[in-house]
């Protein structure tokens, strides 16, 4: 018996996905991010020392919605499983790049030069898989 997966229509058109991820008294916080769709799951390339991470490592409860560049939901959020897979790293990368051609290399450089001038660490990529029950 085999299932078909039914991704959402708007992971198709929608270049920006609120990310919403939950501390550990329950306040959300939401954030504009790529994604791409990898089959039944979605992949979102982000700094391992990021807050989103900290709190996905407390909680793998979150919501996607799609959204603009600023964060704001077009639609109604949907509730996820997310988890750190940073196994899956290098090749989340190879397709943030293919779906992102021009902007991705942009923003890692525009990204390295604002840690060079803030002295700040380089930034150490991990990957977020995102899935939901019925995906």
């Amino acid at each position: 018996m085999s299932s078909t997966v039914t991704l959402p229509t708007w992971t198709e058109t929608s270049k920006y996905l609120a990310l919403t991820t939950f501390r550990k008294d329950g306040r959300p916080v939401s954030t504009p991010v790529w994604f791409v769709v990898n089959g039944a799951e979605l992949l979102v390339l982000t700094d391992e020392d990021s807050g989103k991470v900290r709190r996905l490592r407390n909680s793998p409860r979150a919501t996607v919605a799609p959204c603009d560049v600023r964060g704001r939901a077009t639609q109604s959020p949907i509730e996820v499983m997310a988890e750190v897979v940073p196994e899956r790293t290098g090749a989340t990368r190879a397709m943030v790049n293919r779906r992102y051609r021009l902007a991705a290399p942009l923003w890692t450089v525009a990204s390295k030069l604002a840690r060079a001038v803030r002295r700040r660490p380089q930034e150490r990529p991990t990957a977020i898989r995102i899935t939901m029950p019925g995906w």
